[in-house]
């Protein structure tokens, strides 16, 4: 997640944007946390209408989950709230064209491997046929590596370059120190393409599209 800064954070503000109807807490929530959801959506390569939609989006979903939002005082809200927004910026990507999402070109490296989440949706795609033969290939180089690495290392992979979490937070979810956690997802990266390389039907639609 990048860097930005957003302010102190303010429990007693979140405790009163559950309240939908208060409408002075939610204008300062936003205010004061618009940049973090901005950023997100450059981060997921939005912008113009799209990137608006999407924070649209994300803002409806923060909302209903400030309903029930328990501040703890040992975590990151703001890593909380990102993890949210991205994760509603994947789900727009992928209506909004689930057929990038699997490129294996590395343009979009991270969203390859997300065969198995299943936030592509294939009756979306411009070419289902085309999307269920990409979707196959993603989730076969994807369980290929999984299998030759320990669970811990898929499990940093993961949560740090698809759903875009926080060191800190992947750290304390994991238990693995932030260099170990950081390795985790240059291995899995570094495997991904090598089995990416090895696989012929990857090879040969990479090779189409230089």
């Amino acid at each position: 997640m990048p860097h930005v800064d957003v302010g102190e954070t303010r429990p007693s503000l979140l405790g009163d944007v559950a309240d939908w109807a208060d409408d002075r807490a939610w204008g300062d929530f936003r205010r004061q946390y618009a940049p973090l959801v901005e950023a997100c959506s450059r981060a997921l390569g939005l912008a113009g209408d799209e990137a608006a939609e999407m924070q649209q989006e994300a803002w409806i979903t923060i909302a209903r989950r400030m309903t029930t939002f328990v501040y703890d005082p040992g975590g990151s809200f703001r890593g909380w709230l990102w993890r949210v927004a991205w994760r509603q910026g994947l789900d727009f990507r992928s209506r909004r064209g689930a057929g990038r999402w699997l490129a294996l070109d590395g343009r979009d490296e991270m969203a390859a491997w997300r065969a198995e989440d299943g936030a592509a949706r294939e009756e979306e795609a411009d070419d289902p046929a085309e999307f269920r033969r990409l979707h196959r290939m993603a989730a076969r180089i994807q369980a290929a590596v999984r299998r030759r690495v320990q669970p811990k290392t898929w499990e940093a992979f993961w949560l740090l370059a698809v759903l875009g979490w926080d060191m800190d937070d992947v750290v304390r979810e994991t238990g693995l120190p932030h260099a170990s956690a950081y390795k985790a997802k240059e291995r899995v990266l570094a495997a991904l393409r090598e089995e990416a390389r090895r696989d012929p039907e990857a090879s040969a639609a990479a090779g189409g599209r230089r």
